[in-house]
């Protein structure tokens, strides 16, 4: 299914790596190290500071059940100071697929479940048992993530088959389709951003099920409607949410059914704290992409009206549910 926009970049930054010089069938350690020096990703966080990640000092990798899989991980992050952080893993597997195409082969299928991942903090003025506590209090904070994707080379096409978290009430899972997709892109080097303008998405698929996700990222979208919005952040929110329902309501029936823009209203009007699973999809036959809408931004004018001719052009359709309540 499938995705386009600013996410898509790093996104496939993190799911596609070019291996230095594999053979075509790699035991565990060789893949793991493969795969770490080509996910463009690992670089870029270690060009912000953070600990250069080197296969050869984690836990040896094994094979079961179909897949290489590593233990517990502890990876420090920042260990100066009286305050030691780290990264914990309960558990990491994987298995990729590599095809033959010289000069070095490629991964064309690549899946990673990571079980446990949480962070950890440990203090030298606290006692074992206080550090004992923070490590539980941190656990219930676990995540549990799964990436998969697969290439195919006759469609064309670049399949995100799911990208999920699992926290402890909320689940986001995604799929997409995206063409265009030049190797170009996702090499260690860095990914380019003239290229990520032709890549175009033809599915995508997102789902929520949420008690507190919104509220968790206030501090992101917040900045984005106040004061803009409202002379207080309650009244940004109110008013945010009154645009939002508008402009679902003046939706095209051709863009996106009459059921599917009452259950995504009636979502928006719950914000900012929802509770519920939201379910939205997006499928266009000829594709959108970024070098659709660069002729409106050329003029520093994005209407919603030319947006909304621009994807009934390109053949798209939106549907979304809503259910509300705990789940």
């Amino acid at each position: 299914m499938a995705i386009k926009s600013r996410f898509a970049l790093p996104l496939l930054a993190v799911l596609v790596a070019t291996p230095a010089a594999p053979t075509e069938h790699l035991d565990c350690s060789a893949e793991l190290a493969a795969i770490a020096s080509g996910l463009a990703v690992i670089q870029f966080v270690e060009e912000l500071g953070a600990p250069k990640l080197d296969p050869a000092t984690l836990p040896a990798p094994y094979f079961e059940e179909g897949y290489c899989r590593v233990g517990y991980l502890e990876i420090p992050t920042d260990i100066t100071g009286t305050m030691h952080h780290f990264i914990r893993i309960d558990g990491l597997k994987w298995s990729a697929e590599w095809s033959n195409t010289p000069p070095a082969p490629q991964l064309r299928a690549l899946t990673i479940e990571i079980d446990g991942f949480r962070p950890l903090l440990r203090s030298d003025v606290l006692s074992p048992a206080e550090n004992y506590i923070n490590a539980l209090l941190m656990d219930l904070d676990k995540i549990n993530g799964r990436i998969a994707y697969h290439i195919d080379p006759e469609e064309g096409l670049f399949h995100l088959d799911a990208l999920e978290f699992d926290l402890r009430h909320e689940h986001v899972g995604l799929s997409a389709s995206l063409s265009e997709v030049d190797p170009l892109l996702l090499a260690a080097e860095g990914p380019s951003p003239e290229l990520a303008l032709n890549v175009r998405v033809h599915e995508f698929e997102f789902r929520a099920r949420t008690r507190s996700l919104v509220q968790s990222i206030g501090y992101v979208w917040m900045p984005l409607i106040y004061p803009e919005f409202g002379a207080t952040p309650q009244q940004a929110v109110e008013e945010f949410k009154n645009t939002l329902i508008a402009g679902i309501a003046a939706l095209p029936n051709g863009l996106m059914s009459s059921n599917s823009r009452t259950d995504f209203a009636e979502f928006f009007a719950a914000l900012p704290d929802p509770e519920g699973e939201l379910f939205i999809s997006f499928s266009s036959s000829a594709g959108f992409s970024s070098m659709d809408i660069l002729p409106m931004l050329a003029g520093e004018t994005l209407e919603p009206l030319s947006i909304m001719e621009l994807l009934e052009q390109k053949d798209a359709q939106f549907s979304a549910s809503w259910t509300p309540g705990a789940q």
